[in-house]
């Protein structure tokens, strides 16, 4: 099995990037959105390799109390998605652990829980008969990987300056070298203009479905890091939506490309 394809296609698929390993028997996965130690492990592990059985275990690294934490903040509407996509992924859940405490499926529960410590176990059977391992995989990793990233939606970790802010600017010393974001002014770019990426049309929504909805990042016209720490944005005309390919595209240069610029090159190499 050549790993690199699944991983390609995955960061095709999606924008993100993600790692597998197989030792001993177990297909180990992990996204690469969180620094090391401080983020999620996804192990996979054959039951019942006629019937194409599969365990399922989304375990936390050593140092993820962060993370953890912000989850735990989270909105309920995000508590909601995140069920919902779990339920989405043709796995049946085995158990929901969460502060060493068994929840289940439950929104309520999830987000009055500890979010000290996290196991989530599943069980899933192959997508069908004549599915080769490698599409297990990826529709494994892709699915809770994106389940994961309803309560963070990170950048690319090689970008310093996208995040949103209140105030803008204000530096954060967790994850990735980014920025503390204000969710009201990602609200209002997303009210204004919608999920749609403004540079290429990409929409999660119509690609992936319900897992999809909602889901896009949002550009600063004007570098965070060029703004000071007391700048305050105005959501309509300083932020746009984009996909995360395009947004990794625009911070290709330092300054980043302007949208416009980026969009003539999208056209002319179609």
């Amino acid at each position: 099995m050549k790993f690199k394809e699944i991983v390609k296609s995955i960061r095709s698929d999606t924008g993100y990037d993600v790692s597998i390993k197989f030792i001993d028997g177990v297909y180990y996965s992990r996204p690469n959105q969180f620094e090391k130690n401080e983020g999620f492990i996804i192990k996979i592990m054959s039951l019942d390799k006629e019937n194409s059985l599969y365990n399922v275990v989304l375990d936390v690294e050593n140092n993820a109390f962060n993370n953890l934490r912000n989850i735990g903040n989270s909105s309920i509407d995000k508590f909601k998605k995140f069920s919902r996509i779990i339920d989405d992924i043709s796995l049946e859940i085995v158990s929901i652990n969460i502060g060493h405490e068994e929840i289940g499926n439950n929104v309520k529960k999830m987000r009055g829980a500890n979010w000290h410590f996290l196991k989530i176990e599943l069980k899933m059977k192959s997508l069908g008969k004549n599915q080769k391992i490698t599409n297990d995989l990826k529709h494994i990793i892709e699915k809770i990987n994106y389940a994961l990233m309803v309560f963070f939606e990170l950048v690319n970790n090689k970008s310093n300056d996208e995040e949103l802010g209140l105030p803008e600017g204000a530096r954060m010393a967790m994850w990735v070298n980014k920025y503390e974001r204000n969710p009201k002014n990602r609200k209002e770019c997303i009210d204004e203009f919608g999920t749609d990426c403004k540079i290429c049309n990409f929409s999660f929504r119509s690609k992936f479905g319900i897992i999809g909805e909602d889901f896009i990042h949002v550009h600063h016209l004007i570098p965070v890091s060029k703004m000071g720490g007391e700048y305050r944005i105005n959501p309509t005309k300083d932020l746009i939506p984009v996909c995360p390919n395009c947004h990794a595209m625009l911070h290709r240069k330092d300054p980043p490309y302007t949208p416009s610029e980026l969009k003539e090159i999208v056209i002319k190499s179609i």
